[in-house]
């Protein structure tokens, strides 16, 4: 999501796509995520991201009025991947990419996952643009290791999605501690606490001016129909925190 708020903001289109993210609802997050499992992932989110696309008005990176990198990693060799240039659907959907939860994206001999296995909070690459005073963003500071994901058949709750594909039916429901792992849970978690320690250990080198680090942990990756709580919950926090 951190590649598409800031493509968002770079493109000049940041009201727009805000407003179209509150406007999604519990229903629509399915046909967003775009199942694709048996595969090399459990969705494609290409749905979600053609919907961004289609707001922001430009089709390369070069082409935006402000300066964007999206950050990706590559399998093949492995590296951190700086995409400041290009197709803008390729760098939002490699830089969205979980593993095993998301499709990696396959660019020539790479293979493209999440850049936040390697660099959850990329300062250096603000740097890397110009930037002189950088505003980091870390989302895993309050992250709560009670919160899990489970892949399993249920009903409908706030914190499961409706049948999506015959192998994956609902996603997100809570699980209570010492219940074993599924696939999701391995994933998700695995990367949150990778994640969780190289945005500390990135933040005391880098050293941004100001670390923006809003109380939601409990939203969790999937939870596309959540964007308005999580941007009045952010404003909120920001009000009380924020040096004026």
């Amino acid at each position: 999501m951190g590649a598409i708020i800031g493509a968002a903001c770079a493109s000049g289109c940041q009201d727009a796509v805000l407003k179209k993210i509150c406007e999604i609802e519990f229903q629509d997050v399915p046909a967003l995520l775009s199942p694709s499992w048996p595969s090399k992932g459990f969705f494609s989110g290409r749905k979600f991201v053609n919907l961004i696309h289609e707001i922001i008005p430009y089709d390369r990176i070069e082409d935006f009025p402000h300066p964007f990198a999206a950050i990706a990693v590559d399998l093949v060799e492995p590296r951190r991947v700086v995409l400041c240039s290009g197709p803008i659907d390729i760098a939002l959907r490699a830089s969205s990419s979980i593993p095993v939860l998301f499709n990696p994206v396959e660019r020539n001999n790479e293979i493209l996952v999440d850049g936040a296995l390697i660099d959850p909070v990329p300062v250096s690459a603000c740097r890397e643009l110009g930037a002189d005073d950088v505003i980091s963003v870390d989302l895993f500071a309050d992250r709560s290791r009670a919160t899990k994901y489970k892949l399993d058949a249920g009903g409908r709750t706030t914190h499961e999605l409706a049948k999506i594909s015959s192998a994956a039916q609902n996603i997100k429901e809570r699980k209570k501690p010492g219940e074993a792992y599924s696939i999701a849970d391995i994933a998700i978690e695995s990367l949150a606490v990778a994640q969780r320690e190289l945005a500390r250990l990135q933040s005391e080198i880098s050293k941004p001016v100001f670390t923006f680090a809003p109380p939601v942990s409990d939203i969790d990756v999937l939870d596309f129909h959540r964007g308005e709580e999580t941007i009045d919950r952010s404003y909120q926090w920001a009000r009380e925190k924020v040096p004026q």
